[in-house]
């Protein structure tokens, strides 16, 4: 008889909330779950409540990656507490950062914003169908000597 399947029960959504909320990577929640990382995978495809609690948890995490990212482009000034003294070193702006967001989130590049569709596109082109007797010919062919050639 087979194993039943692993499925999410409710307290392991709260387990998975937190999990989340600390950035914890794949690996860590499936073993936090008490399961292989291809059965995590699956639930977390399978299970709306896990999809959610992920998705909700990679859009925080990228809100506050992108607000750093921001903060070091920008830079900021020194602080000072009330006596005069620095709680805070200036931090300069980080040109890399701001050229990173720039290119990233608002399709500039060196030449200026990028007009259109920014998606790649490939076209495969392939040959109309052949006959038996088209193919025979193409793939029976028997070389011809070359004029000059003594081989």
């Amino acid at each position: 008889m087979a194993r039943p399947r692993k499925t999410l029960r409710s307290e392991d959504v709260d387990r998975l909330k937190g999990l989340v909320d600390r950035r914890a990577t794949e690996g860590e929640i499936a073993q936090a779950l008490g399961m292989d990382r291809t059965t995590w995978r699956r639930i977390r495809r399978e299970d709306a409540r896990a999809a959610e609690v992920v998705s909700a948890g990679r859009q925080a995490e990228e809100r506050e990656l992108v607000g750093s990212l921001y903060r070091q482009a920008m830079g900021a000034p020194a602080e000072y507490d009330s006596e005069g003294n620095e709680i805070r070193a200036e931090q300069r702006p980080n040109p890399s950062c701001g050229m990173f967001l720039l290119k990233t989130r608002h399709s500039y590049r060196e030449l200026g914003p990028i007009e259109g569709d920014v998606t790649p596109s490939v076209t495969i082109n392939l040959p109309a169908p052949m006959t038996p007797d088209q193919w025979e010919r193409m793939v029976n062919v028997t070389p011809r000597q070359i004029e000059g050639d003594d081989g």
